[in-house]
């Protein structure tokens, strides 16, 4: 099984070509397989699973045809899908080695009396049940 992502090589009419794979599709009980190549030319195999192999789809309409609907189906999911990604890129990054300033925002928050009070107590407590 081929996945998203990966790069194969393929000779068609007589010249390899690297091909990395930028989707698949299922139509019908057949699975097919697009990719594109270091020149962005979409290209549509179809994906013969009991032998482990793709077959070239020469046809320019049928290829042109399964393009059109992975695009419109399922291309632009995937997109919605990795969304929430974006959201990161927006959190303060912190870097370098500013151990001082960590030890300075621990040092600045005070605990509150009554839960130093509550903590000495359980570990009383825990000391007591042990012996």
């Amino acid at each position: 099984m081929y996945a998203v992502g990966e790069s194969f090589s393929y000779t068609i009419e007589e010249e390899e070509i690297e091909i990395t794979i930028v989707g698949d599709i299922f139509i019908r009980g057949k699975e097919y397989i697009i990719g594109e190549t270091d020149e962005s030319e979409k290209i549509v195999f179809e994906y013969m699973d009991e032998e482990e192999e793709v077959k070239y789809i020469e046809d320019e309409e049928e290829k042109e045809k399964l393009i059109s609907y992975w695009e419109e189906e399922y291309y632009g999911t995937i997109e919605e899908v990795n969304f929430w990604e974006d959201e990161y890129s927006d959190e303060e990054v912190i870097s370098g080695n500013n151990e001082e300033s960590y030890e300075e925002d621990y040092e600045s928050k005070e605990i509150d009396e009554v839960e130093e009070e509550d903590l000495n107590s359980y570990i009383d407590t825990l000391i007591d049940e042990s012996d």
